[in-house]
Parts: C-alpha cells; sequence; structure tokens
C-alpha cells in the first residue's frame, strides 16, 4: 500500500512528528547551553554534569531518532502538514491573536 493509498493523519497527531521534534531539540538546546538535565529536577555540581550531559544527548538524540524511523518505516496513516497548519491556523483565529 504506498501512502497515497492511506488514510490522512493530521501532523500533530502522529507521534513520529513529536520525535522528529525531539531530535531536533536535544542537540540544539545543547549547542546552544540550554541544561535540559536541570530541567528534569535537582542535578548534581557543574563538574559531574559534563561528561554525562554530553553522554545524555547523543543517546537521546540516537534513540529520538530511530523512534521517529520506526514510526514511519510502516505507516498506517499519510501525515497531513495542510490539517495541522489548517489545525494552528483555527486556533488562532480562535483565540483572537493578531495575524
Amino acid at each position: 500500500m504506498t501512502e497515497h493509498n492511506l488514510p490522512p493523519l493530521n501532523a500533530l497527531h502522529a507521534r513520529s512528528t513529536y520525535a522528529m521534534l525531539l531530535t531536533l531539540i536535544v542537540p540544539l538546546a545543547s549547542l546552544f547551553g540550554i541544561d535540559l538535565l536541570g530541567l528534569l529536577g535537582s542535578i548534581p555540581a557543574p563538574a559531574e554534569i559534563g561528561p554525562a550531559a554530553d553522554r545524555l544527548t547523543a543517546i537521546a538524540t540516537i534513540a529520538t531518532a530511530t523512534w521517529a524511523y520506526a514510526e514511519r518505516r510502516r505507516p498506517k496513516f499519510a501525515i497531513d502538514w495542510g490539517a495541522a497548519a489548517r489545525s494552528v491556523a483555527s486556533t488562532v483565529v480562535r483565540s483572537g491573536a493578531p495575524r
């Protein structure tokens, strides 16, 4: 079955979308010095974090990329980015936010 024959799924409802976002966010946060470990709660002294944070960033990136790949390997739905854009636009309009 090709992707054209699959039922559409709003991209914002697809797990692979969030897996790819995490794949991008984790290394970007590390690149800009944002401490994602600190967001998870109490952490050890900065001297102890450096090597662990580097390893965690690498492992998290590999894990989320693998997750996204596995989600799209045998798709059950065709990702519909147009539906995602329409749902975001309708939310903005309903909230009364200026365009």
